[in-house]
């Protein structure tokens, strides 16, 4: 039986948090007809309307280390227009931890793409 891999999005929670929600679900869509699994933890945390937005950048942050240095995913997939300090953090980690990152934006392909 073929494994399906499992696949960390990383997208900058800058600006409009329910526009970065509505960016975050297309590419989870994306990635499930594609035959991949999206763990998007950014999703869940904007969703509850309980926490303000430096609460959803804890809770994201959080679960993506959680993620990575368990282990927990085959790959994490960079997105956006921007690499925030938050997106470091989850490339270091990922590097650490032998987990391919795999660009998926321009600049994103610009920074990690020789």
């Amino acid at each position: 039986m073929k494994t399906t891999k499992l696949v960390l999005v990383s997208y900058p929670l800058e600006g409009n948090l329910l526009t970065c929600l509505d960016e975050i679900q297309k590419i989870c869509i994306n990635v499930q007809r594609a035959k991949y699994i999206p763990v998007a933890p950014q999703i869940f945390a904007i969703a509850d309307k309980q926490n303000t937005d430096e609460q959803v950048r804890k809770v994201v942050l959080n679960c993506t280390k959680m993620c990575l240095s368990n282990m927990l995913v085959n790959e994490l997939w960079m997105y956006g227009s921007v690499l925030t300090r938050d997106m470091i953090v989850s490339v270091r980690l990922a590097s650490r931890y032998k987990i391919p990152i795999v660009p998926k934006s321009e600049i994103a392909l610009r920074i990690f793409m020789p």
